[in-house]
């Protein structure tokens, strides 16, 4: 009890209450759970009303979540309910404060920042809403911070002791002159951030009691504003290097939005249509980082309503089969990858759509299959894919010179048929196959 009672005292700011029967009462309530504690202390130091007021609000909260489908552990029963009382009085007082809270849940609990709200809005997707203009609008991040600091002081949030530094993806292309020539300014701009976190019990409850049910336009303004950063200009996703470092602070808030508590929001075939480049490459770049599951699910339901709105034989279609072929051959599991890569080559066959560039993305599916069946040590059967890719090539390219075949193609494939002859003693056909490759590297340097 005196543990307890220590807690509350010290969260609370208030003089003894050792002797105070209704803070014992109160103590005794929470069952001596530090963290519903600390939070019921931290309410009572925002606020003037007495300890035994505070114990009759928490039990009609509790009355409340009688009725609601709640954890039925009692510890984290007993702290969603004090989390309870806390938003009830942020929404009174605070309420974009209460708005931020609530869409927290659609973030992972840590490396929360003020850049990180800045993102961009791409492409035709909804405005987002006035609370969340108005807390990240200009540079300045003392509107952010201040916002911040109420759910500190609630202890919903922790701040933590150093500013997040890091470089924004978004910001990494810009040149060492610039970034040289504003950093005397950069030292003493406001725009600058602490970083803050939840503690993972309390991320629990605002996505389990703050939002019970999925609010998917909360769920799309977190997957828009995650996507803004990812800025590559590259047209094939697959090429982006996503795996680069100033990506890493990104990649839990990546994985919470493939969190299967949101497949609901995933299935809303307007919004997802809007916005299958930027899934494919988020997908892409989980599974860069080893996600593999919670990749292939992104990029399944790209491939689920590409389907149902386009069909299945629509070249769009295909080359989202065809990442998903490339993700399960990331995670290693070849044989369902080539099954998806030789349904891809089938179809891709098929293509009759005017002015499809049907050799090119044949070509891409040949290669992979190539590397594909390299990885099994199926040699024989990934020479006959890197052979028939160089002959799509060479059909789209017929009539020009070798060079320009070589700068097209890449060197690529004839790089790893190269190696492929290497390996199998064909010395001869080797020494071809790598000075083609070799005349490419030269022609477009």
């Amino acid at each position: 009890m005196d543990d307890s009672l220590a807690i509350l005292a010290t969260r609370s700011e208030r003089g003894d209450i050792y002797s105070d029967p209704e803070a014992r009462k109160l103590a005794s309530r929470l069952d001596g759970f530090p963290f519903a504690l600390a939070t019921a202390g931290a309410y009572l130091s925002q606020s003037k009303i007495s300890f035994g007021q505070y114990l009759q609000r928490y039990e009609e909260r509790w009355k409340v979540m009688d009725s609601m489908e709640e954890p039925s552990d009692r510890p984290s029963r007993t702290l969603y309910t004090a989390c309870d009382v806390s938003f009830k009085l942020i929404e009174q007082e605070n309420p974009r404060a209460a708005h931020l809270l609530r869409f927290l849940a659609y973030l992972d609990h840590q490396d929360i920042w003020f850049e990180l709200f800045q993102g961009g809005r791409p492409g035709d997707t909804p405005p987002p809403p006035t609370w969340f203009q108005q807390l990240v609008g200009g540079d300045d991040a003392s509107i952010f911070d201040d916002t911040m600091r109420v759910l500190v002081c609630h202890c919903l949030v922790v701040e933590e002791t150093q500013q997040h530094d890091e470089e924004s993806p978004s910001s990494s292309s810009s040149s060492s002159s610039s970034s040289s020539s504003s950093s005397s300014s950069s030292s003493s701009s406001s725009s600058s951030s602490s970083s803050y976190r939840l503690h993972t019990c309390v991320h629990d409850w605002t996505l389990n009691g703050l939002n019970r049910i999925i609010d998917t336009r909360l769920y799309w303004l977190a997957f828009d504003l995650l996507t803004s950063h990812f800025t590559d200009k590259e047209e094939d996703c697959r090429s982006i290097q996503l795996s680069a470092p100033r990506y890493q602070h990104f990649t839990g808030h990546v994985l919470r939005l493939a969190h299967e508590r949101f497949d609901d929001a995933l299935w809303r075939e307007e919004a997802v249509m809007m916005r299958t480049t930027s899934m494919t490459r988020l997908s892409l770049f989980l599974g860069g980082r080893g996600h593999y599951s919670p990749a292939k699910r992104i990029q399944r339901r790209v491939l689920t309503m590409k389907g149902m709105t386009l069909g299945t034989d629509d070249p769009s279609t295909l080359d989202s089969q065809a990442i998903l072929g490339l993700l399960y051959n990331m995670e290693g599991r070849l044989k369902l990858a080539g099954k998806l890569y030789e349904r891809v080559l089938v179809g891709k066959r098929r293509e009759k759509a005017p002015g499809v560039d049907r050799s090119s993305s044949i070509f891409e599916t040949l290669d992979e299959l190539g590397g594909m069946y390299v990885s099994e040590g199926k040699l024989d059967t990934a020479e006959r894919m890197f052979e028939m890719a160089m002959a799509e090539r060479e059909g789209m390219t017929s009539g020009v010179n070798d060079d320009r075949w070589t700068t097209t193609c890449g060197g690529s494939v004839c790089s790893k048929l190269a190696r492929l002859y290497l390996h199998q003693g064909r010395v001869e056909e080797a020494e071809v196959m790598f000075g083609r490759g070799e005349r490419s590297a030269l022609f477009k340097s």
